[in-house]
């Protein structure tokens, strides 16, 4: 990526918008936003506030963009999967676009995402087709790409969410950025509760 003509290598340390805080394995309380040591926010499952844009583009952290679609057709989901119904076109295309038209001048926002960890479908199609239609200067990316179809231009950064500490972390032909791994803080909760000093992740 660059800024202002210059390339920029960017290291994403950063945190969720929202998070579970424990402290020595007991639950104290959940975090919504705030700034910590790190310089890089995913804006997790739905659009941050203006605010927190303006807060960002003045200190200078950097914002991957999140649309509010999560978890399309996730085997524990109770709802019908939408993301090849044309019944819910318009609520995917229709919140994306407000999304980027909304935000589009803030300098902070450097990636659009599709959505959360769901499975690729017509809809998100759209979302694709849309930002490429309004917004080249930014990359998009997809959290599952291993649901997308061969063949089918899905978003311009490889994501895999919750790689293995061990697993291959490259992509053969576009960069990769992992934006979701080692959650122990909010998914491994057992972990924390047998060892509240984990430190393997």
């Amino acid at each position: 990526m660059s800024a202002k003509g210059k390339k920029v290598f960017i290291r994403f340390d950063g945190v969720y918008s929202y998070a579970h805080v424990w402290v020595n394995g007991k639950f104290v309380r959940d975090h919504h936003g705030g700034f910590t040591s790190w310089d890089c926010d995913i804006t997790s499952h739905y659009p941050p506030t203006e605010s927190f844009l303006e807060a960002c583009d003045r200190i200078g952290i950097y914002v991957e963009e999140e649309t509010a679609v999560c978890f399309v057709n996730q085997a524990w989901s109770i709802a019908a999967p939408s993301e090849s119904n044309p019944d819910f076109t318009s609520r995917f295309v229709s919140q994306f676009a407000e999304m980027i038209e909304r935000d589009r001048s803030h300098p902070c926002v450097i990636i659009w995402s599709l959505g959360n960890e769901s499975h690729w479908g017509t809809n998100f199609e759209r979302e694709r087709e849309y930002v490429r239609a309004e917004d080249l200067s930014r990359p998009a990316i997809f959290s599952y790409p291993e649901t997308v179809p061969a063949r089918v231009d899905a978003y311009d950064l490889y994501s895999k969410h919750y790689p293995k500490f061990d697993g291959d972390l490259t992509s053969p032909d576009i960069p990769i950025l992992n934006d979701e791994c080692t959650h122990v803080a909010c998914y491994n909760d057992d972990t924390l509760k047998r060892d509240p000093g984990v430190r393997d992740y």
